[in-house]
């Protein structure tokens, strides 16, 4: 794979060479994603997440600027995609292969405990306004700082932590009613 290749190398006549970019990425992009699953991904859901990313830049190929680099645009990709497998993966109820093996009587009511909990934060964050749900979002999804997201949403540092501590104090409460916590 040629480093820092534009976009408009990659088009003869007037389209994406997608098979040229397979060639020259698949590698690559298979790397950054097995590294940034950490174990977590299966082979199969790192195939799926390379075809979705070919597919995704042939479904947006005429959206392209041609002087842009391709590498940048195609990682940004994968890790839009990886974080939707990791949305999914988080709060999916269903027990995966790779624990299954891991699974006995003894931690399986850890397991499905852990699930119901998810449940009740994700039903919670569901109802979230609109803003809060986005600072709530930035803060523990993204990992912004409190002063990140007050540039970001143009909210001052401290009406942001003051509303990230009633969220999270809501949650607590929703998860004590529910049984689970103090």
């Amino acid at each position: 794979m040629e480093k820092n290749r534009t976009i408009k190398e990659y088009r003869e006549n007037n389209h994406l060479n997608l098979e040229k970019i397979m060639q020259e990425y698949t590698y690559y992009l298979s790397k950054i994603i097995e590294n940034s699953s950490k174990g977590f991904l299966q082979k199969e859901d790192i195939e799926e997440i390379l075809v979705d990313t070919f597919l995704a830049l042939w479904r947006n190929e005429q959206k392209l600027e041609e002087e842009r680099y391709l590498t940048p645009y195609l990682v940004g990709i994968v890790k839009n995609i990886l974080k939707k497998k990791y949305r999914e993966k988080n709060t999916g109820y269903t027990i995966t292969m790779e624990q299954e093996d891991n699974v006995s009587l003894d931690n399986l009511e850890e397991i499905l405990e852990e699930r119901e909990k998810n449940k009740i934060l994700y039903s919670i964050v569901e109802k979230l306004s609109k803003e809060d749900k986005n600072i709530f979002l930035l803060f523990y999804y993204y990992g912004k700082k409190s002063k990140e997201i007050a540039k970001i949403t143009g909210i001052s540092d401290f009406t942001i932590r003051n509303r990230l501590h009633r969220i999270r104090k809501k949650m607590s409460k929703k998860l004590e009613e529910k049984g689970y916590g103090k």
